[in-house]
């Protein structure tokens, strides 16, 4: 019997509701990792790759001065894994995180607040078989 590929999937985000929310609506057979900061998604990343998806926020918190914000993030994931495909978010309304996000290379930007039609719209577009 062959057993399908289970999606990979990495969410960040410093606030862990909105991870959570997130994990909610991923498929009961994905693998989900979650990180609070772009230095602990940077591990998790490179200790399970490949990763098909990351679900990143745009504003992560920078307590730690070595930390990066998740533009950044998103950058550093698509230089090494161009195949992972990314969704990014933010509470922040500008339009300008949303432009910058799809340069990047981000395929969906979300805003917060997170609404469950959303969230379920874009996971089905991003993780069809």
């Amino acid at each position: 019997m062959n057993n399908p590929k289970r999606n990979r999937i990495l969410i960040v985000d410093d606030v862990g509701e909105y991870s959570l929310a997130f994990k909610m609506y991923l498929p009961d057979d994905a693998e989900t990792l979650i990180a609070e900061s772009a230095e602990q998604a940077r591990s998790l990343f490179a200790a399970h790759s490949p990763v098909d998806l990351a679900i990143i926020d745009v504003r992560l918190d920078k307590t730690r001065a070595d930390d990066v914000s998740g533009m950044d993030l998103l950058s550093w994931i698509r230089e090494r894994s161009p195949e992972t495909r990314v969704i990014m978010t933010s509470a922040y309304q500008t339009i300008e995180y949303e432009l910058e996000a799809i340069e990047r290379g981000a395929i969906r930007f979300l805003r917060k607040p997170l609404q469950p039609d959303e969230i379920k719209k874009a996971l089905s577009q991003v993780l069809k078989p």
